[in-house]
């Protein structure tokens, strides 16, 4: 998870490509999308 600073893209949230944005306790966040699990939901 990295954090953004006034970045290029300022903050986003959402998915871009492999990346997802968000806003989290304050913070603009960028993190990796999770991996898509095989197991059934309980």
């Amino acid at each position: 998870m990295a954090t953004l600073n006034k970045g290029i893209l300022g903050g986003f949230s959402g998915k871009v490509g492999t990346v997802v944005g968000a806003n989290w306790r304050g913070l603009d966040i960028i993190r990796s999308r999770p991996k898509i699990s095989k197991r059934n939901p309980t």
